[in-house]
Protein backbone atom coordinates (compact mmCIF):
# COMPACT_ATOMS: atom_id res chain seq x y z
CA UNK A 1 0.00 0.00 0.00
CA UNK A 2 0.95 3.67 -1.04
CA UNK A 3 1.87 5.84 1.77
CA UNK A 4 -0.84 8.35 -0.11
CA UNK A 5 -3.45 5.16 0.32
CA UNK A 6 -2.35 4.73 4.10
CA UNK A 7 -2.97 8.85 4.42
CA UNK A 8 -6.29 8.32 3.19
CA UNK A 9 -7.74 4.69 4.88
CA UNK A 10 -6.58 6.56 8.11
CA UNK A 11 -8.39 9.46 7.25
CA UNK A 12 -11.99 7.37 6.55
CA UNK A 13 -10.71 5.45 9.92
CA UNK A 14 -11.06 8.80 11.55
CA UNK A 15 -14.38 10.06 9.82
CA UNK A 16 -16.21 6.71 10.55
CA UNK A 17 -14.75 6.64 14.33
CA UNK A 18 -16.03 10.44 14.95
CA UNK A 19 -19.30 9.91 13.49
CA UNK A 20 -20.26 5.97 13.67
CA UNK A 21 -19.11 5.83 16.99
CA UNK A 22 -21.26 8.99 18.93
CA UNK A 23 -24.24 8.17 16.04
CA UNK A 24 -24.30 4.54 17.90
CA UNK A 25 -24.44 5.44 21.28
CA UNK A 26 -27.23 8.10 20.35
CA UNK A 27 -29.54 5.42 19.33
CA UNK A 28 -28.83 3.01 22.34
CA UNK A 29 -29.72 5.79 24.85
CA UNK A 30 -32.76 7.22 22.33
CA UNK A 31 -33.81 3.28 22.39
CA UNK A 32 -33.84 3.16 26.50
CA UNK A 33 -35.69 4.74 29.18
CA UNK A 34 -33.53 4.38 32.05
CA UNK A 35 -29.51 3.80 31.80
CA UNK A 36 -27.80 2.64 34.64
CA UNK A 37 -24.53 3.87 36.28
CA UNK A 38 -22.24 1.40 34.85
CA UNK A 39 -23.88 2.54 31.51
CA UNK A 40 -22.96 6.05 32.06
CA UNK A 41 -19.66 5.43 32.96
CA UNK A 42 -18.95 3.06 30.18
CA UNK A 43 -20.23 5.62 27.96
CA UNK A 44 -18.40 7.98 28.98
CA UNK A 45 -14.96 5.81 28.88
CA UNK A 46 -16.15 5.07 25.59
CA UNK A 47 -16.19 8.70 24.44
CA UNK A 48 -12.71 9.94 26.19
CA UNK A 49 -11.37 6.61 24.59
CA UNK A 50 -12.62 7.85 20.83
CA UNK A 51 -11.07 11.17 21.75
CA UNK A 52 -7.90 9.60 22.10
CA UNK A 53 -7.79 7.41 18.72
CA UNK A 54 -9.18 10.73 16.87
CA UNK A 55 -6.11 12.85 18.55
CA UNK A 56 -3.61 9.37 17.63
CA UNK A 57 -5.12 9.61 14.10
CA UNK A 58 -5.01 13.09 13.59
CA UNK A 59 -1.18 13.40 14.69
CA UNK A 60 -0.56 10.83 12.14
CA UNK A 61 -2.33 12.40 9.25
CA UNK A 62 -1.03 15.43 10.07
CA UNK A 63 2.79 13.56 9.78
CA UNK A 64 2.07 11.92 7.28
CA UNK A 65 0.25 14.41 5.28
CA UNK A 66 3.34 16.73 5.70
CA UNK A 67 5.15 13.60 3.37
CA UNK A 68 2.79 13.41 0.33
CA UNK A 69 1.57 15.80 -1.75
CA UNK A 70 -2.34 14.92 -1.49
CA UNK A 71 -5.13 17.68 -0.58
CA UNK A 72 -5.16 16.33 2.28
CA UNK A 73 -1.62 18.02 2.78
CA UNK A 74 -3.56 21.34 2.47
CA UNK A 75 -6.02 20.79 5.05
CA UNK A 76 -3.75 18.78 7.63
CA UNK A 77 -0.70 20.78 7.60
CA UNK A 78 -2.41 24.64 8.14
CA UNK A 79 -3.91 26.23 10.71
CA UNK A 80 -7.68 24.55 9.89
CA UNK A 81 -5.76 20.99 11.61
CA UNK A 82 -6.51 23.21 14.84
CA UNK A 83 -10.22 23.06 13.95
CA UNK A 84 -9.85 19.41 13.34
CA UNK A 85 -8.76 18.85 17.21
CA UNK A 86 -12.10 20.55 18.62
CA UNK A 87 -14.19 17.00 17.93
CA UNK A 88 -11.78 14.86 20.03
CA UNK A 89 -11.82 17.48 22.27
CA UNK A 90 -15.65 17.96 22.35
CA UNK A 91 -15.75 14.16 22.83
CA UNK A 92 -13.39 13.76 25.93
CA UNK A 93 -15.17 16.70 27.50
CA UNK A 94 -18.23 15.19 27.32
CA UNK A 95 -16.40 11.74 28.51
CA UNK A 96 -14.79 13.50 31.56
CA UNK A 97 -18.12 14.87 32.64
CA UNK A 98 -19.93 11.47 32.72
CA UNK A 99 -16.96 9.56 34.11
CA UNK A 100 -17.25 12.91 36.97
CA UNK A 101 -21.44 12.77 37.20
CA UNK A 102 -20.97 9.02 38.09
CA UNK A 103 -17.80 9.49 40.86
CA UNK A 104 -19.69 12.51 42.12
CA UNK A 105 -23.25 10.64 42.14
CA UNK A 106 -21.40 7.67 44.27
CA UNK A 107 -19.71 10.11 46.25
CA UNK A 108 -23.05 11.50 47.63
CA UNK A 109 -24.39 8.45 47.74
CA UNK A 110 -21.69 6.87 50.10
CA UNK A 111 -22.02 10.27 52.06
CA UNK A 112 -25.63 10.02 52.61
CA UNK A 113 -24.96 6.19 54.10
CA UNK A 114 -22.30 6.93 56.05
CA UNK A 115 -24.59 9.96 57.89
CA UNK A 116 -27.29 7.77 58.11
CA UNK A 117 -25.00 4.83 60.30
CA UNK A 118 -24.09 7.80 61.86
CA UNK A 119 -26.82 10.08 63.49
CA UNK A 120 -25.56 12.67 65.79
CA UNK A 121 -21.97 12.63 64.18
CA UNK A 122 -20.44 13.99 61.86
Amino acid sequence: MTETGLVELRFWALIALSLAVPVGLYALLRKRRAISTRTTLLLGVTLVTVAAVDTGLLHSLASGAAQTVTKLDDVFASEMAIGLYLVPALFGGVGIDLISTVLRNHLQAAEHRHRSGHKGGG
